[in-house]
């Protein structure tokens, strides 16, 4: 495999035809961290022979404001047809993707027009990107490097800056509040994701990379913002990379790849739980379990949990 940052064909990379070993991504990385090794196998092109790519068969703004955004609206085919009903729409749309376009009704290209229009705006109004101008940089570039753990690893940067001083990760999303996406980082392995790029860069350049989130909302105005990783989020997600890394190279060495364990598993109740376990005690204890129709307020109490006194 050589080692480097490439500009390499979407279908060659996720078919992961890019050397003599099988390489670990960050997508099969949280597969190993969420999942078992079973699961990354068979996930992986290489090492599944049955595998087959997942198509959703449907339209995704999301998809394609990515696509429109860093590759540019020629790679955008617009079908002149008010739905996808027709078989003369649907011969257009599949002669589309045949030529590697992404294929839009008309509303739907007017919507990916805006989203792009709003975004581009957006960053070069971010100060703490400087004006930043996507044309400083390259969009969906390949890294590939053995990293120190013995592992073959690829990623695929939505943008990398020419100068490898940072990386762009373009989000769409319907969440309608940055705290609320910003809750679910840990949920998505967003935190894996920056730290795997920043250490494929890190291996390839030498150059530690920021590494920024852009999200946009898919519905109007289409507002964006921005998300940095902090110094505890990066520290977490380069543990969790490492050990990924690791159980990877293990499997590959033993070609041993497991699933669930064969024991019996006795969980840990949730704290929550213990709480409402303790709390039942208490009223059961005290008495308060017995509900008396007639009380003042009983009806309102026992709507709420609660019995009066």
């Amino acid at each position: 495999m050589k080692i480097g940052i490439f500009s390499i064909p979407s279908e060659q990379y996720h078919a992961d035809d890019l050397g003599d070993v099988p390489t670990l991504s960050c997508s099969l990385s949280k597969i190993l961290l969420n999942n078992t090794p079973s699961h990354a196998m068979m996930a992986h092109p290489r090492l599944n022979a049955a595998y087959k790519p997942k198509e959703s068969g449907r339209f995704d703004i999301g998809t394609a404001a990515h696509a429109a955004l860093l590759e540019g609206l020629d790679i955008i085919t617009v079908c002149d047809f008010p739905d996808w009903r027709t078989k003369a729409a649907q011969a257009a749309r599949d002669d589309a993707y045949a030529l590697g376009k992404t294929p839009l009704l008309p509303d739907q290209y007017q919507q990916v027009q805006d989203m792009c229009t709003s975004a581009k705006l957006a960053i070069t109004r971010c100060a703490d990107l400087s004006r930043l101008q996507l044309s400083q940089g390259k969009p969906e570039q390949t890294i590939l490097w053995i990293d120190p753990t013995g592992a073959h690893c690829r990623a695929r940067t939505d943008w990398l800056h020419d100068d490898r001083s940072l990386i762009i990760d373009y989000k769409t999303t319907d969440i309608k509040n940055p705290v609320a996406w910003m809750r679910a980082i840990p949920g998505n392995g967003y935190d894996v994701q920056a730290a795997f790029y920043k250490r494929g860069v890190k291996a390839v350049t030498g150059n530690d990379p920021d590494f920024v989130f852009f999200v946009q909302e898919t519905d109007a105005p289409y507002n964006c913002y921005f998300v940095g990783m902090p110094p505890v989020y990066l520290e977490i997600g380069e543990l969790k990379v490492q050990a990924a890394m690791t159980k990877w190279v293990e499997c590959l060495r033993t070609n041993t790849w497991p699933g669930y364990p064969s024991r019996i598993m006795y969980p840990d109740p949730a704290s929550w739980v213990m709480a409402e376990a303790e709390e039942l005690a208490a009223e059961m204890e005290s008495g308060l379990m017995l509900y008396d129709p007639h009380a003042p307020g009983a009806k309102e109490n026992f709507l709420f949990g609660k019995v009066s006194d």
